[in-house]
């Protein structure tokens, strides 16, 4: 590592581990926070990509007892979110700690299910126990409700018609104001975010089927279906991007009109160019052809900015550079998921100096937050690399340490 990398590595050692929680209140196992601003909170995807970001962490620093440790919230994080379950299925997107009888994140109030990334948060907490040496704990994981949390999904997030997953409302998208199903209407946003995760989250459903001798045949058919679906109607020829798509294609049929040809078309496209346009290519949806194509694209898209990837292009309406939070702004402020998604789109791909460039522009912004403010921030400007909005907040900034990583390891 040159001097810099070993300088937000040093950082991440030792501020990241601080985010590990002991149980409280009605969240029964350890778990990982994801910064000051945060404290008692345990979210979905942040926490699952966290313990990615900070796994690698120790793959550059190794350290038994910070494995261990890792290894509990890992574990933890998803026991947590299985208590939650209600009986349908549904596993909420987020849990506060120590507030009592909350609904803050439940139906009706919410009513989107955690995103899906906790099948492959369960395989992660396997592998690190396995490393630990840790033993037993296939004998009394609750696989059968991580089934039911994925049927919850087949049943209540899936648009037959399209064959793709969509949001229930507005409400936890993850990218909280997504133009793409931010402001429209319920269960019409099949977007592309939450498909390419739904893919590497059947893959690793997969994967434990095979572990716990389950039907492995089901999910696997299951992954296959979605990304033939993906491949068919999000991605554009033209434009060489997927985007996301309206499933709300109905033809409304009157006594005089509308007997003729139908709308025979599963979904309209919601052309808006994104960072999570990208994403079908980290999970092996693209074959060769079209992930040449989509990243060739990537310098006339308005994505590519100094510091890495605007979240939303610079040449859309949505495009906007404001400071929020409650919806966090993802309109073109640079976030590292954002930035480590695209890197891992060049990255898998083949684009080795592509990716290169865009782990060097994260660690631009990083090293500058360092200097300024001796911590990190939850998103930043694309020109400047100024922050943008909350500091002390390492989470998604981990994902740095998988960037360095695996270019260390070519």
């Amino acid at each position: 590592m040159n001097e810099t990398e070993q300088r937000i590595i040093d950082v991440l050692d030792e501020q990241s581990f601080k985010l590990t929680a002991k149980e409280n209140g009605k969240l029964r196992y350890p778990f990982l926070q994801p910064g000051i601003p945060y404290k008692n909170t345990l979210w979905d995807w942040d926490s699952f990509f966290t313990v990615e970001g900070m796994s690698a962490v120790l793959k550059l620093k190794p350290n038994a007892e910070k494995k261990k440790s890792l290894a509990k919230a890992a574990m933890g994080n998803v026991l947590n979110f299985l208590d939650m379950q209600e009986d349908d299925g549904f596993i909420p997107c987020m849990i506060r700690s120590d507030v009592e009888n909350d609904d803050y994140a439940t139906r009706p109030r919410a009513n989107n299910a955690h995103k899906p990334v906790l099948s492959r948060h369960a395989l992660k907490a396997f592998e690190l126990y396995d490393e630990c040496g840790f033993k037993d704990y296939l004998n009394v994981f609750p696989i059968e409700k991580l089934e039911k949390y994925l049927e919850y999904y087949y049943k209540e997030q899936f648009n037959e018609q399209s064959g793709l997953f969509v949001y229930a409302d507005d409400v936890f998208l993850g990218t909280d104001n997504n133009p793409t199903v931010f402001g429209r209407l319920p269960y019409s946003s099949a977007d592309v975010f939450l498909n390419s995760l739904m893919v590497a989250e059947l893959e690793a459903m997969t994967e434990l089927a095979k572990i716990f001798n389950r039907d492995e045949k089901l999910w696997k058919n299951r992954h296959n279906a979605l990304k033939n679906a993906i491949n068919e109607l999000m991605w554009d020829e033209k434009d060489c991007f997927y985007y996301s798509q309206d499933v709300n294609v109905k033809t409304h049929i009157t006594e005089y009109f509308n007997h003729g040809l139908p709308a025979f078309w599963k979904t309209t496209p919601l052309k808006i160019k994104m960072f999570s346009c990208y994403m079908p290519l980290c999970f092996g949806v693209a074959d060769e052809k079209r992930a040449a194509a989509a990243l060739d694209a990537f310098s006339e898209s308005g994505l590519n900015c100094p510091y890495g990837v605007r979240t939303v292009s610079k040449y859309e309406r949505a495009y906007n550079l404001e400071p929020s939070g409650n919806p966090s702004n993802w309109l073109g402020a640079v976030w590292t998921i954002a930035n480590y998604f695209v890197f891992e789109a060049f990255f898998s791909n083949g684009r080795i100096e592509d990716a290169r460039r865009i782990k060097e522009q994260t660690e631009a912004y990083l090293i500058k937050d360092l200097e300024k403010t001796r911590s990190l921030s939850e998103s930043y400007h694309p020109d400047t690399g100024e922050k943008f909005l909350n500091n002390d907040f390492f989470s998604f900034n981990t994902l740095y340490a998988c960037m360095a990583l695996k270019l260390q390891n070519l």
